[in-house]
């Protein structure tokens, strides 16, 4: 997480000062091993909102997904192109400790900075499935990504399906409104992640000339 980002964060923990609409401000924490910061949906809000850019973009990612690895390269040509803030999501359990360092290594040889990359916050499992140590309490016929689940749901505005798919681009405008979240039908196929950043350029182009 940026310097900047995590000033505010103190700022505001400080202060007590009113925040965006919808947030409520969580104390960022960091996973031990890997030095990057685990975010709710409350603290993506936030990143949006003191970002120093207009728009700002989360990419939901995991080493595992081949679709998602092989968007990486021209998620961040676009962030460039389009002179947006752009941050990896990462959605493996904290204690992951194989995932999220493939995950790490695999996005700084894409020249992704470790400010730049975040994990969601294993607080957003269920209370039944709150991870003890190195295991994850099971809960039956319940998936193991639950968190990644209900995180989706939980930023997910109304008038957008929640699905939970990975690869997900949401984007956020200065209000730290989610004005976008692609899906699978944004993309002509798995293999296929033209179309769907396509999809993600006309919004943000769209947002800006509002």
């Amino acid at each position: 997480m940026k310097i900047t980002h995590l000033i505010v964060f103190i700022f505001f923990i400080v202060s007590n000062q009113c925040l965006p609409q919808n947030s409520k401000l969580s104390i960022p924490r960091k996973i031990d091993y890997a030095g990057i910061y685990t975010v709710t949906p409350e603290d993506v809000y936030n990143i949006a909102a003191h970002s120093e850019k207009d728009i700002t973009v989360f990419y939901t990612f995991a080493a595992w997904c081949s679709p998602c690895c092989k968007d990486v390269p021209e998620t961040v040509k676009m962030s460039k192109d389009l002179n947006v803030d752009l941050f990896f999501l990462l959605v493996d359990r904290e204690t992951n400790r194989f995932d999220i360092d493939r995950a790490l290594l695999f996005l700084n040889k894409n020249s992704v900075k470790k400010d730049n990359i975040v994990a969601i916050s294993d607080s957003l499992y269920s209370s039944k499935r709150r991870e003890t140590g190195f295991k994850i309490i099971e809960v039956k016929g319940k998936k193991e990504r639950e968190k990644y689940v209900n995180f989706l749901e939980q930023i997910t505005p109304p008038q957008f399906k929640s699905t939970d798919g990975m690869g997900k681009h949401i984007i956020l405008n200065k209000n730290s409104e989610v004005i976008y979240i692609t899906t699978y039908k944004d993309s002509k196929g798995e293999e296929d992640a033209n179309n769907k950043l396509q999809k993600v350029m006309d919004v943000i182009n769209s947002e800006r000339k509002k």
